[in-house]
């Protein structure tokens, strides 16, 4: 409030302070002649140049503190983000847990798929998408929810702590792993094939992995790319069964 008090004559000073000078010397030099008139004038310069050089200064200090205050309000504005991430990786709603394997459920899949993609738009933070189908050995391919859960216990044993793995329907889980490329997701689900293949039980695990990137619209773009290598997996497993077969 004090600077723009200061800095409220600086609209009108100019054109008023000129005319008060002209008027100055215009009177003195009728009253006491041409040198006391030049006199006059040099005083009132004078003073107009002090005058311009206060208000420069005024100028440049409310100058300085806004940009202070901008940079103030930038680095708020991290924090504030950065705080809104920590909250959400520590709040988990049971409405977006799975109730068969304790897994998030796609709502969780969507709310942790934004914010890595927010990060990647600030910090560009690459993640991938892994998927995994599971199909039973029976006519309707259903998968038996004790063996769900074992399959669930065996993604989260492999994945890490700041990874996000999901249950996007019966057949299908999907894990977000933060700072990966397609390289590193395929790596994961080797590994997750690895340990799955203990657990017993008929069944068929498909996989596939993609990786994020600015050219892709949005969530379901990225599934449908990764679908399409777990599609080309599951032909791949589907061929060296029947030439198993016809070996046999």
């Amino acid at each position: 409030m004090r600077s723009s008090r200061l800095l409220h004559p600086v609209t009108r000073f100019r054109g008023e302070f000129f005319l008060l000078g002209l008027a100055l010397a215009a009177g003195t030099f009728l009253l006491f002649g041409a040198m006391a008139a030049w006199m006059v004038t040099a005083v009132a310069g004078l003073i107009q140049v002090l005058l311009l050089r206060r208000t420069r200064l005024l100028l440049t200090r409310t100058a300085g503190r806004l940009t202070e205050a901008q940079a103030d309000a930038v680095a708020w504005e991290k924090r504030a983000f950065m705080l809104m991430d920590e909250v959400g990786r520590c709040k988990h709603p049971m409405t977006h847990v799975d109730p068969d394997t304790a897994v998030g459920t796609i709502r969780q899949f969507e709310v942790d798929f934004g914010k890595l993609v927010a990060r990647f738009s600030r910090h560009h933070e690459r993640f991938a998408l892994t998927l995994l189908e599971l199909h039973g050995d029976g006519p309707e391919h259903g998968v038996d929810p004790r063996l769900a859960l074992r399959c669930a216990h065996a993604i989260l044993e492999t994945s890490r702590a700041e990874d996000s793995v999901c249950r996007l329907s019966e057949h299908q889980f999907a894990v977000l792993l933060p700072m990966a490329d397609r390289a590193g997701a395929e790596q994961f689900l080797k590994r997750v094939r690895g340990r799955m293949s203990g657990l017993g039980g008929m069944i068929a695990i498909y996989v596939g992995a993609a990786e994020w990137t600015p050219d892709l619209a949005g969530v379901w773009q990225l599934l449908e790319r990764a679908q399409l290598f777990l599609d080309r997996d599951r032909q791949t497993a589907g061929r060296f069964a029947a030439d198993a077969r016809t070996a046999a």
